[in-house]
């Protein structure tokens, strides 16, 4: 590690902060306010104790129990709409240079390597 690197970033209870939209990273506040959640793509496919594919890799998951039992909470599906030009009633959003278009998900992982 070369450096480090502090952003202090004042977040609203109902906010969901891009943190990175090449990555298809977000943080936002936990409802209780005690942690945040960390939305990103799945490295690997989920799976449960039978081996059932529960999300695929790609797709968006938390770091919260729910992400981390479940493979989504409220904060995926935020995030998942935000992508899919659902979370802002104008999407000016991708005039703005954020490269998560419509229907990122695996092929659009697979290409960005």
């Amino acid at each position: 590690m070369t450096r480090i690197v502090h952003l202090a970033i004042a977040f609203e209870p109902d906010d969901l902060v891009i943190a990175s939209a090449s990555r298809r990273t977000y943080l936002g506040v936990s409802k209780d306010g005690s942690y945040l959640h960390c939305v990103h793509p799945l490295p690997v496919d989920l799976v449960d104790a039978n081996g059932t594919v529960i999300r695929r890799v790609g797709a968006l998951t938390c770091n919260c129990s729910g992400g981390q039992f479940r493979g989504t909470c409220y904060r995926t599906k935020q995030a998942e709409a935000f992508e899919a030009g659902l979370g802002f009633p104008d999407p000016a959003w991708l005039a703005e240079g954020f490269d998560a278009p419509v229907g990122a998900g695996e092929a659009q992982e697979s290409f960005r390597g």
